[in-house]
């Protein structure tokens, strides 16, 4: 294990602790969707199709169907003009992406990255396990010639 990795924070929410509480001050408050339970109730199509696939024994294609990964292609072409025939790769959320893809990328020791000044505390935990080092910036001039 990278010795960064060693030296990760026992709960790297606690972060936001104080951006919470700041914004709670405001007249309105602060609707925090970042951490915790949801509270609306689970629509009807959601449980029905839950209830559907209930009999279904075994563990889903780690890569998602077929299907699916042509129709997330397909969106990412027609919405924002992605190159026809993206490969994507649907993943259990998007904390376990982020925290996996500098290791998956194969980055290290000697290795930088990059992440906006306020983010997902998990972009630097990613960066810690594979050994990198995070630096929070949110320009890439700031970053400086070496780091581009």
């Amino acid at each position: 294990m990278p010795e960064q990795a060693r030296s990760l924070p026992d709960f790297p929410w606690d972060k936001l602790v104080p951006f919470g509480q700041r914004a709670r001050a405001h007249p309105g408050g602060v609707v925090d969707v970042s951490v915790g339970t949801p509270v609306d109730p689970t629509p009807l199509l959601a449980q029905q199709a839950l209830a559907s696939a209930s009999d279904a024994p075994g563990y889903p294609f780690t890569a998602g169907t077929q299907a699916v990964r042509e129709a997330a292609a397909g969106w990412l072409t027609r919405r924002l003009g992605a190159a026809e025939g993206t490969a994507v790769l649907p993943t259990v959320g998007s904390k376990e992406l982020v925290a996996l893809l500098p290791s998956l990328l194969g980055l290290g020791a000697g290795d930088v990255v990059a992440l906006p000044e306020l983010a997902y505390p998990t972009y630097a935990v990613g960066a810690l396990i594979a050994g990198a080092t995070p630096l929070a910036s949110d320009s890439l001039t700031a970053l400086g010639p070496a780091r581009v």
